[in-house]
């Protein structure tokens, strides 16, 4: 009886100790779960959870940042007709779009990782 207790025990602390990672998506940001058969399909929003248990592979998270960005164009013009310098800011605000971040995105990670391989 106390070898099974035992036993019981040294079980369960191994599966306490072996848990996975814990990872953190942060805020404005998205992310896949990249396993050793490639990228699962779903996205992950802003979290915290456990990856997969592992034992010869582990699974990493991989974050995207999706917030809006903000970019600044400083353009000079002269005009030689009325000979005068003029000079003015284009601003613009991008967005990533949720439809595009599953195939163009991560794909291109993909890609690339491949193309390093060779």
């Amino acid at each position: 009886m106390r070898l099974i207790f035992v036993l019981g025990l040294l079980v369960i602390l191994l599966f306490t100790t072996a848990c996975a990672e814990r990872v953190e998506v942060p805020p404005a940001h998205v992310g896949k779960v990249l396993t050793q058969n490639g990228y699962k399909p779903e996205v992950v929003p802003p979290s915290k959870f456990r990856l997969d248990m592992c034992l010869l592979y582990c699974d990493k998270l991989v974050t995207l940042p999706i917030a809006d960005f903000v970019h600044l164009e400083r353009l000079k013009v002269f005009m030689p007709k009325d000979q005068r310098n003029m000079s003015f800011d284009v601003r613009m605000t991008g967005a990533i779009s949720s439809g595009v971040i599953d195939h163009a995105v991560f794909g291109n990670q993909v890609k690339q990782a491949a193309g390093k391989k060779r």
